[in-house]
């Protein structure tokens, strides 16, 4: 008893100096995590200054199933850290110092579900880092410094549903990178300097519902670039530097209910592009450079709800330019050069509540007129002088 006050008493003091680093071994960590007996399922040792881990801190904790060790001042993990944590389901290991990993790191983690590894200052990827994790759902390597993946990383990940990699450095994406991830449901990618997708990338990810590129310096898109993705709900392409569309690039993304292109350089739409979304819900077109659209560019949207037009440059707006948009509740075309209204465009579109115009040329020189342009429609709301 005496000593283990004592211990406490050291470590108080410990933790009074700001600056304290402390290095967890297997002594010290009943203290330290102030989690009672070391037969519990969960040690949370989140924000605890750890600067060094011994190789034998958690060994013979069979029952173990969540570690965190986030928030912390790890620079390095010992690769026999984690052996024989077998029942081990989540690994927390975010906001540290990490800068690579041990092949052998992870090896025999079989049960383990989550594995957390975000904000930290991971460079590569060793190709064996994830073997051996069969039962992994869930990958989080976002905010880290990774400016490649080797082909076939995550290969073995047969399971793996979530693939986080926003917010890194990679410009360049091997075909072979997600190869064998037949699971997976939402790959991220927000936030790196990807230029080029090759086409045959996403092949094999028949799972995919969710795809995020936004935040890239993708120019170009190649035609067969989203090919087999049928489960796809919603693509996010945003905050690029695409200005072209080839006509085929969606086809077959017959599940899509999201497409965001906003912020893009695109100035013109093959009449084609979107023809075969019929299930799409929402679609962002807001800040580019479109400044016409063909009639009918819109007509196979029978689900569309919300159409984003806003901050382009669009002058005119002809009669079947929203032909087909019949559950269309929201369009919005502030921001543009419109000058010409078709007094008809609006006429079948019987779902719609609100149309927003202001800050065009129009809304200065006929608002009665506009304020009529929906009138089949008693709940329609027409914005002329104010933002939606």
């Amino acid at each position: 008893m005496l000593i283990f006050i004592q211990i406490s008493f050291a470590l108080m003091i410990l933790f009074e100096n700001s600056n304290a680093q402390i290095h967890l071994n297997k002594t010290n960590l009943a203290t330290i995590c102030n989690c009672g007996p070391m037969n519990s399922s969960s040690i949370n040792l989140n924000y605890k200054k750890i600067e060094t881990i011994d190789p034998d801190t958690f060994k013979g904790l069979f029952s173990l199933r969540e570690l965190k060790l986030e928030h912390n001042n790890l620079s390095s993990i010992h690769p026999t850290t984690f052996t024989g944590l077998t029942a081990l389901l989540y690994l927390f290991l975010g906001y540290n110092k990490i800068s690579s990993i041990d092949s052998a790191t992870f090896k025999g983690l079989t049960s383990l579900q989550g594995l957390f590894l975000r904000n930290n200052q991971i460079s590569s990827i060793d190709l064996a880092t994830f073997i051996g994790l069969p039962s992994l759902e869930v990958l989080s390597l976002n905010s880290n410094q990774i400016s490649s993946i080797y082909p076939a990383t995550f290969k073995s990940l047969r399971f793996l549903e979530s693939l986080d990699l926003s917010y890194n450095k990679i410009s360049s994406v091997d075909p072979t990178s997600f190869t064998g991830l037949t699971s997976l449901s939402t790959l991220s990618l927000p936030s790196n300097q990807i230029s080029s997708i090759d086409p045959t990338t996403f092949t094999g990810l028949t799972s995919l519902q969710g795809l995020y590129l936004n935040y890239n310096k993708i120019s170009s898109i190649h035609p067969a670039a989203f090919t087999g993705l049928a489960s796809l709900g919603w693509l996010d392409l945003s905050s690029n530097q695409i200005s072209f569309i080839a006509p085929a690039t969606f086809k077959g993304l017959t599940s899509l209910q999201r497409l965001d292109l906003y912020s893009n350089q695109i100035s013109s739409i093959d009449p084609t592009t979107f023809e075969a979304l019929t299930s799409l819900q929402i679609l962002g077109l807001s800040s580019n450079k479109i400044s016409s659209i063909y009639p009918a560019t819109f007509a196979g949207l029978s689900s569309l709800q919300g159409l984003w037009l806003n901050n382009n440059k669009i002058n005119q707006i002809e009669e079947e330019l929203f032909k087909g948009l019949n559950s269309s509740t929201y369009i919005n075309l502030e921001s543009n050069n419109i000058t010409s209204f078709n007094k008809n465009a609006l006429i079948d579109l019987s779902e719609l509540n609100k149309v927003c115009l202001y800050d065009n040329p129009i809304s200065v020189q006929f608002p009665a007129f506009l304020s009529n342009i929906c009138s089949m429609n008693p709940n329609c709301q027409v914005y002329i002088s104010s933002k939606c």
